[in-house]
């Protein structure tokens, strides 16, 4: 029985690489699960750097609001808000879970 060893190719200097996940020739990143998780952590850092949008900005005025009305508004909107998601996300549950 012959074993094959798991070759990669190299995308920078195109050199095949068997079993590392550093190229040889150029030292450059080739295995694919490094390569994920390495993308993905450049996104999280993109969309953590990402700037607010005006919504975001705007709720975030509001709610750190000194004037007491305005809070209270926020704090009672945001509590229907609440309210509202919770009970759709309980019937949506209810549903998932009925038979049929």
């Amino acid at each position: 029985m012959k074993i094959i060893a798991h070759t990669t190719k190299c995308l920078q200097c195109n050199t095949w690489n068997t079993g590392v996940d550093y190229c040889v020739h150029c030292n450059s990143l080739i295995n694919a699960k490094m390569l994920e998780e390495l993308a993905q952590e450049e996104k999280k850092k993109a969309y953590a750097n990402r700037p607010k949008s005006s919504a975001d900005r705007t709720l975030e005025r509001i709610k750190n609001s000194q004037n007491w009305f305005v809070k209270g508004c926020y704090i009672v909107f945001h509590s229907i808000w609440l309210a509202f998601v919770s009970i759709v996300t309980f019937l949506m549950a209810l549903v998932a879970l009925s038979p049929g």
